[in-house]
């Protein structure tokens, strides 16, 4: 498919990578390797996005990649969107505001700390009802010991930043953990609730185990 952009012209070619590429360009026309997923829209917004690398001086058949950005374990790539009041993700993209083109190591990981708390947040809602109880602050920063620390006292939750490279289904586990942390002293009493709660939480439970090899859980040895 084609399309003219500022008298560019673009030619998009689906992949099955997760990657735009740079096929082919002349001056006037470039050739470009899109993700299969990919409608029009989101093409042309990456391409505003993306202008001056995408037309920068290559040679022909050069190949320059630009890499989406990873979180939750996914690649997701950038979707710029008017009156865009707070990044958000949706299906394989993050949408921000069309002024938001900064980009550096510091920009992308306050953006995935933001998009963190907004998952941690909406867990804790869901979950919270489920539980019948209601929790305190929830804050996101690096933590020196685990995925989470609880204040029982204040029902107040931190999370590790480090969770944004956890996929979304094993951060659910540790939401859920970790309200029950606030609620239940037992471990057994926690693991029979786990049990109706989320389905095959025992792997997850591993993987936990794991990193608790690593550093000590204050929450958990208490138990």
């Amino acid at each position: 498919m084609k399309i003219e952009i500022d008298g560019i012209w673009y030619e998009w070619v689906p992949s099955v990578r997760d990657t735009f590429k740079v096929l082919e360009q002349d001056g006037t026309f470039v050739r470009l390797q899109v993700p299969a997923y990919a409608d029009e829209a989101f093409v042309k917004s990456y391409i505003r996005t993306h202008r001056a690398v995408l037309l920068k001086d290559l040679k022909s058949n050069a190949t320059d990649t630009i890499e989406p950005i990873e979180i939750f374990g996914i690649p997701h790539f950038v979707h710029h969107q008017e009156n865009c009041t707070q990044p958000y993700i949706k299906g394989f993209r993050i949408y921000l505001n069309t002024n938001d083109r900064q980009w550096n190591d510091r920009s992308i990981n306050s953006l995935k700390k933001t998009l963190l708390l907004q998952l941690i947040i909406q867990l804790v809602g869901h979950w919270e009802e489920q539980l019948d109880l209601l929790a305190g602050e929830i804050v996101i920063r690096k933590l020196r010991s685990n995925w989470y620390n609880t204040d029982k006292q204040n029902c107040n939750l931190t999370f590790d930043t480090a969770l944004t490279d956890q996929p979304a289904d094993y951060i659910t586990y540790i939401v859920i953990r970790a309200l029950l942390s606030l609620q239940i002293n037992s471990k057994k009493e926690q693991e029979h609730q786990l049990d109706h709660l989320l389905q095959g939480w025992q792997e997850k439970e591993e993987a936990l185990a794991y990193e608790r090899t690593k550093f000590r859980d204050k929450d958990y040895d208490q138990q």
